[in-house]
C-alpha cells in the first residue's frame, strides 16, 4: 500500500522537491481558475484551499491529479481545514510507485487500444455492489439513474449511434453484466456481446417537447433491467421536430455512478463532435475494471494486525440508526417508492452562507452538510448521529479515468452541542467530513455487518439519511461544432434512503432537490421537512448560539397561545346554578331509585351547604370526602365546592397508607363520611360530617334565584385535589382550581354527548379526573348523570348497565373499551343499545379495537383523546365514526393495526412539542408534549406550561400522536420504542384480547421488552405461534425480548394499566 499523506505539522517530513512543488502550484490554480503568478503571492499562498474558493469535491480533484500527474499523495483534510495552502502543498508526500506518464490532457479522450482485463471469467463486487444488490433483491428497483441530454442544433443520429457504439466497446465497465453467486451475492463478468441500440422515439411533439421527453424518460426508466442477460445500460434518442432531439440514458448504479455518467457523456459527445467535422478527440487507453481498489476490509474482531482502525470509536458512540417521526408506521420491509422535490436556497440565503464560510473558513457544502445534521438532530430529538456524504470513491490514478460504478457513501459522525457557537459547529462538522473521507473508510457493506444491527430491512443499514453536492461531477451543459447540450438528471421513482438532500446544476441560490422514501413519509410530511431544513440553513448563517438554530420555518416558529375559556362562570356553582335556571325540570342525577332534577338538586346543595357552614366549613378549608358513590356523594362534593372549600375524595376503604399520604400532603379540617377510611380520620381528630341524605326537609324545590349565593371564589382558587393513574405505583395528588373544573364541564365533552335527554354514565371514583368529568360535563348542559356504586364493571355488567338504564354516553379508558369491545364481539352480546357517544382516553387505538364494540353499539361515536390527571380536561378530542355512518371513511379499514391519532387541541388547552431543554422543536418532530392554558390543573411548579413526560408529536395536519414516555430506556442503537404500535400488532392475533408492552434496562445497556398477553374467552395462546406472528408484521428490532400469557391486566381505579402491578406480574 502507498505511503499514507503526510498532514501539516505530522512527524512525516514533506519528501517532495522543488520542481514537484511548483508543479503542484500550478495543478491548484488550474483548479481554483487564479493566475498561477498570484497564487505564489503573499496574501494568496497564507491563505487555505477554502479561503480561496475551492470545495470538497475540488480538493478531492487536486488530491487525484497531484496523484496522477506529480506521484504525490496530498492530505484532503488539510485542504478542508484552516491551513495555508502553502504549508499542505510543501507537505505532500512521494508515492512508492512512480506516476504513469500522461500523454494527453485530463478529461480527453483518443483512440488510444483498450487494455486487457486482466483476468478471465469473473470479478467480485466493488464499492457497494453488494448493498445495492441485496437491496434490488429483497426491495426492489431503488438505484436505477437517468439522464437527459437534450441537443439543441441539427443532430446526425447514424453519427451519434456510431459514438456510443465506440464509446462502450471501449470501456470494459460499460459491458458488464451481474450474477448472482451461489450464497446470494453478486458478481460482474465483462461480457463480448452486441453494442447497444439507440432506440429512437418519434414523440411528436412540438411546443411541448421538454416535458414530453422529461415523462418518456421517467416512464423508460421504471422497466426493469435483467442483470444476467447484459449490461444494465440503454440509449434512447427522442426526436420531436426539426432539430428537437434529446439523447436519455438510462443505467443503474451497479453499474455505473454520477462520476462515470459524466466521463460518458463528455466522451460520447467528444467522439460526436470529432465525427461531424470538429477536432479529433485524445484519450488515453481506457481504463480496465481490475484496477479497482475496493474497500478496506473491516474485519469483526475490530483491530488489523493488532492496531485500531482511525474509524473505530467513529461507530461505537454514535447510534447506527436515525428513526425519523413519520405518521405511518415503518413498514417491516421499506419499500422501494421514492417522490422528489425540487427546491433552491434562494440568493439573500446563498449570500449569508458566502459570508458564513469566510467566517468560518468552511465550504459551502459544509454549511449545507451541518444544516441537515442539525434539522435531522432537531426532528430525531438526539444529539449525535450519522449522516451519509456521497464520494468519488477514486483514490487512485487509473480510478480517475474509470467509467464504472467507483462511487460510495461515507457515514460521517455529527454532534449537535447547543452549548456552542454557529462557527464551532460548522468547523466541527469539517472535521467530522475529512475524517470520514481521509481515514480509507470501508463502504457501508463491509461496515453494516459490524455496526448495524442485523435483520433489520425496514431501512439502508448504518446510514438513512443523505446529503451530497453533484454540481462538480456531471457536466450540466457542453457544446460541440454543431450542438448545444443542456444535460439534466430525472427522478426515476425509488429512493434507497429515508431522505436525501441532493446539491447540483448550475445557477444561483445553490438548486438541489429532496428525495424521499414514500413508504416512509408522505408528501406533505416531506415538505414540512424541507421548510424545516431551508430554515436551518439560514438559522446558521444568522444566530449568535447554536441552541437559537431551532430549524422551525417562521410560519411554525410562533408559540401558540392558549385559547380563552369559552365560558364566562367563574366557579362550578355559578355553571350549575345557571344551568338549573335554563332547565329546572329536568333530572339531573338518577342513582337507583332516587332522582333529582336541576331544581331539586340546586336545594339539595343550598341546604347542605348550610350544614357544613355550621361545621366552620369555608373558604380555603380542606374536607376529604370517603362515600360511595351515591346520591349524597354529588351533593356532598357540590357543597363543599360551593363553600369555597377543597374536596378531596377518597375510598371508604382506603388503606392506610393511602389515607397517611393524604392527612400529610393534604391536611384535611373536615371529613365526609362513613365507613372505615371515616373512622381513621376520626381517630386523629379531623371533624367528621354525615353525608346529604334525601331528607324531603332538605330538598324542598325552591326557585333557583331565590337561593343564598355561596361566597365569591376566585377561578385560580383551588377546587378539589385527584390523584394521577398511579400507573407505576403509588399515585400524587394534583391540585385543580376552579377554572380547570368549569373548562372541564364547560368544554371536557363531545358534541351530543351531554345535552338534554342524555344519560351519562358516572362510574368513575371522584378522586379520578374522570369521575369529576362524569359528573360535572352532564350537569353543565342539561343532561342526567345516572350513577353507578359499587365495584368496578367488568364487560357484560358493564353491557348490562347500559342497556338497563338506556345509557347514551359514557367515558372508559383506552384499556377498559378494548376490553368492553372485545366482549362485545362475543356471542353473549346482542346488537343494538341506545349508546351514542363513547369518550375514550389514555393509550393507542386502532379500529380494529372497535370493530366489536360497533357490531353491539351501531351508531355510536367513539371520541378518542389525550388525558391526563394534571390537564384535568381531556387535551386533545378525534371524532372516530363507525363504518356504518354515512359517509364514514375508515382509516385503514376496520381491521387496521395503525394507531388512531388522539386528536386536536380543544378550547382552553394548547399543546406544544419541547425539546428537553423546554425549546421549541420543528413541525412533525418527536419531542415532550407540553401542555398550557385554562384547562390546566396546578402543579405546584413556577411555569405554566406543564411537561407531561409523554413523547409527542403533530402531525401535517395538527393532529396529536403519542409515542411513550420519555423515561423509558433509549436504545443507544437510535431505535425509538413504539410499545403501544407493537401491542397493536399483537391484538391483532385471533387468540389476543389485550397486550400490554413492558420496557425497561437491561443489563446490556439495552432495552428490555417484555409482552403481556391476555387471552381471549375461550382460547389459549401458543407463544412461537405468536411470535411468528409478531415476525411477520414487525421489524426485527421492535420483536419483544420476552413473553408473558396473563388471566388479567391489572387496572387503576381510573381504568389505565396499573404498571407497577403488571411487572410484578412478570416478574420484574
Amino acid at each position: 500500500m502507498a505511503d499514507r499523506p503526510a498532514r501539516v505539522g505530522s512527524d512525516h517530513p514533506p519528501t517532495t522537491g522543488t520542481g514537484v512543488v511548483e508543479r503542484l502550484w500550478d495543478l491548484a490554480a488550474e483548479l481554483l481558475a487564479i493566475d498561477p503568478a498570484l497564487l505564489r503571492t503573499r496574501p494568496h499562498a497564507g491563505r487555505s484551499f477554502v479561503a480561496l474558493g475551492g470545495s470538497s469535491m475540488l480538493a478531492m480533484r487536486l488530491v487525484a491529479r497531484a496523484d496522477e500527474r506529480c506521484g504525490v499523495r496530498l492530505a484532503l483534510g488539510d485542504l478542508l481545514e484552516d491551513v495555508s495552502l502553502a504549508a499542505v502543498l510543501a507537505a505532500a508526500r512521494v508515492r512508492d510507485d512512480p506516476p504513469a506518464a500522461a500523454d494527453a490532457a485530463p478529461g480527453s479522450v483518443t483512440d488510444g487500444p483498450r487494455p486487457d482485463l486482466g483476468t478471465s471469467g469473473v470479478l467480485p463486487p466493488v464499492a457497494g455492489q453488494s448493498g445495492m444488490w441485496i437491496a434490488e433483491r429483497s426491495v426492489g428497483q431503488m438505484y436505477r439513474l437517468c439522464f437527459v441530454a437534450f441537443l439543441d442544433g441539427p443532430l446526425r443520429a447514424g453519427r451519434l449511434e456510431q459514438a456510443i457504439h465506440r464509446t462502450v466497446g471501449r470501456h470494459d465497465g460499460l459491458r458488464v453484466r451481474f450474477l448472482t453467486t451461489p450464497d446470494g451475492g453478486v458478481a460482474r463478468q465483462v461480457t463480448a456481446g452486441p453494442p447497444p441500440v439507440l432506440e429512437r422515439v418519434d414523440t411528436g411533439a412540438a411546443n411541448d417537447f421538454e416535458e414530453v421527453v422529461e415523462s418518456l424518460a421517467t416512464t423508460e426508466s421504471g422497466r426493469p433491467f435483467r442483470f444476467e442477460d447484459g449490461p444494465p445500460l440503454r440509449f434512447l434518442l427522442a426526436t420531436g421536430g426539426a432539430d428537437r432531439t434529446a439523447l436519455i440514458t438510462i443505467t443503474h448504479h451497479l453499474l455505473l455512478d454520477a462520476w462515470a455518467i459524466g466521463l460518458l457523456l463528455r466522451e460520447i459527445l467528444a467522439r460526436y463532435d470529432g465525427y461531424t467535422g470538429g477536432p479529433v478527440p485524445r484519450c488515453r487507453p481506457a481504463v480496465p475494471l481490475g484496477v479497482q481498489t475496493g474497500s478496506p476490509p473491516a474485519d469483526r474482531s475490530g483491530a488489523s494486525g493488532g492496531r485500531e482502525h482511525p474509524w473505530e470509536p467513529l461507530f461505537a458512540e454514535v447510534p447506527p440508526v436515525v428513526e425519523l417521526p413519520a405518521d405511518q408506521p415503518r413498514r417491516a420491509i421499506r419499500g422501494p417508492d421514492g417522490r422528489r422535490l425540487a427546491f433552491r436556497i434562494g440568493e439573500p440565503v446563498a449570500v449569508s452562507i458566502d459570508a458564513t464560510c469566510q467566517r468560518s473558513g468552511v465550504t459551502p457544502f459544509v454549511v449545507l452538510l451541518a444544516a441537515f445534521g442539525l434539522t435531522i438532530a432537531r426532528h430525531v430529538g438526539r444529539t449525535r448521529l450519522l449522516v451519509g456524504v456521497p464520494t468519488a470513491g477514486r483514490g487512485s490514478r487509473p480510478e480517475h479515468d474509470l467509467v464504472a460504478q467507483c462511487a460510495r457513501v461515507v457515514p460521517v459522525a455529527i454532534t449537535v452541542d447547543d452549548r456552542s457557537t454557529p462557527v464551532d459547529f460548522l468547523r466541527h462538522v469539517r472535521r467530522s467530513l475529512t475524517t470520514s473521507m481521509d481515514q480509507d473508510m470501508p463502504t457501508l457493506d463491509v461496515l453494516a455487518p459490524r455496526f448495524a444491527p442485523p435483520g433489520d430491512l425496514s431501512r439502508n443499514p448504518l446510514v438513512q439519511a443523505v446529503c451530497g453536492r453533484y454540481a462538480d461531477v456531471v457536466p450540466w451543459h457542453l457544446r460541440t461544432r454543431e450542438l448545444d447540450v443542456r444535460i439534466k438528471e430525472m427522478h426515476t421513482g425509488g429512493s434507497p434512503m429515508d431522505v436525501t438532500v441532493a446539491f447540483h446544476g448550475a445557477g444561483p441560490g445553490y438548486p438541489g432537490t429532496l428525495e424521499y422514501s414514500h413508504s416512509l413519509w408522505h408528501d406533505a410530511e416531506a415538505e414540512a421537512f424541507l421548510a424545516s431544513y431551508l430554515a436551518g440553513v439560514a438559522d446558521l448563517t444568522r444566530v449568535e448560539r447554536l441552541a437559537e438554530a431551532r430549524a422551525i420555518p417562521p410560519a411554525a416558529g410562533e408559540r401558540p397561545a392558549p385559547p380563552a375559556p369559552a365560558v364566562a362562570a367563574h366557579s362550578v356553582n355559578e355553571l350549575l346554578r345557571a344551568q338549573a335556571a335554563r332547565t329546572p325540570g329536568l333530572v339531573a342525577v338518577r342513582h337507583g331509585g332516587q332522582e333529582l332534577t336541576y331544581q331539586r338538586l340546586a336545594a339539595a346543595v343550598d341546604g347542605y351547604t348550610r350544614q357544613l357552614r355550621d361545621a366552620d366549613v369555608g373558604p380555603g378549608d380542606r374536607v376529604v370526602l370517603t362515600s360511595d358513590r351515591s346520591l349524597g356523594e354529588v351533593v356532598a362534593a357540590l357543597g363543599v365546592l360551593r363553600c369555597g372549600a377543597i374536596v378531596a375524595a377518597v375510598a371508604p376503604d382506603a388503606s392506610p397508607r393511602v389515607l397517611t399520604r393524604l392527612l400529610t400532603s393534604f391536611g384535611p379540617t373536615a371529613a365526609i363520611g362513613a365507613g372505615r377510611s371515616a373512622a381513621r380520620l376520626a381517630a386523629v381528630g379531623v371533624t367528621m360530617i354525615p353525608v346529604w341524605t334525601s331528607d324531603p326537609a332538605t330538598a324542598q324545590p325552591s326557585p333557583v334565584e331565590a337561593t343564598t349565593p355561596g361566597p365569591a371564589v376566585g377561578a385560580g382558587s383551588d377546587a378539589c385535589v385527584v390523584a394521577s393513574a398511579g400507573t407505576a405505583g403509588t399515585p400524587r395528588w394534583v391540585r385543580v382550581p376552579h377554572r380547570a373544573l368549569v373548562h372541564l364541564a364547560s368544554r371536557g365533552t363531545v358534541p351530543g354527548g351531554c345535552g338534554p335527554g342524555a344519560r351519562f354514565l358516572h362510574h368513575t371514583p371522584l378522586s379520578c379526573a374522570a369521575g369529576w368529568l362524569e359528573l360535572l360535563a352532564p350537569l353543565a348542559h342539561g343532561g342526567t348523570v345516572e350513577i353507578h356504586a359499587g365495584t368496578p364493571l367488568g364487560p357484560a355488567e358493564l353491557d348490562q348497565v347500559l342497556r338497563d338504564r338506556r345509557i347514551t354516553g359514557l367515558r372508559l379508558s383506552v384499556p377498559a373499551l378494548r376490553r368492553y369491545a372485545t366482549w362485545c364481539a362475543g356471542p353473549e352480546a346482542a346488537p343494538g343499545s341506545p349508546v351514542r357517544v363513547v369518550l375514550a382516553e389514555g393509550g393507542g387505538l386502532t379500529r380494529r379495537d372497535l370493530s366489536g364494540l360497533w357490531r353491539a353499539h351501531p351508531a355510536a361515536e367513539v371520541w378518542h383523546g389525550y388525558h391526563c390527571a394534571e390537564s384535568l380536561s381531556i387535551a386533545t378530542l378525534h371524532r372516530i365514526t363507525p363504518p356504518t355512518v354515512t359517509g364514514a371513511a375508515p382509516e385503514g379499514g376496520t381491521a387496521s393495526t395503525v394507531l388512531l391519532h388522539s386528536g386536536r387541541p380543544g378550547s382552553g388547552l394548547a399543546c406544544q412539542i419541547l425539546d428537553e431543554d423546554g425549546l421549541l422543536v420543528p413541525p412533525g418532530a418527536m419531542g415532550e408534549l407540553c401542555l398550557s392554558g385554562a384547562g390546566l390543573a396546578s402543579t405546584g411548579a413556577a411555569s405554566p406550561v406543564l411537561r407531561t413526560g409523554d413523547l409527542a408529536r403533530i402531525d401535517r395536519s395538527g393532529r396529536l400522536h403519542i409515542g411513550g414516555r420519555t423515561g423509558d430506556p433509549a436504545d443507544p442503537r437510535g431505535y425509538r420504542a413504539r410499545p403501544e404500535q407493537v401491542a397493536a400488532v399483537l391484538r391483532a392475533h385471533p387468540a389476543v384480547a389485550d397486550a400490554v408492552i413492558l420496557t425497561r434496562r437491561a443489563p446490556t445497556g439495552l432495552p428490555q421488552t417484555t409482552a403481556a398477553c391476555l387471552p381471549r374467552d375461550g382460547h389459549g395462546i401458543d407463544l412461537p405461534e405468536l411470535r411468528a406472528w409478531a415476525a411477520a408484521a414487525l421489524p426485527r428490532w421492535q420483536l419483544p425480548d420476552a413473553w408473558a400469557v396473563l388471566a388479567e391486566l391489572p387496572l387503576t381505579d381510573c381504568g389505565a394499566i396499573h404498571r407497577g402491578q403488571l411487572r410484578a406480574a412478570v416478574g420484574w
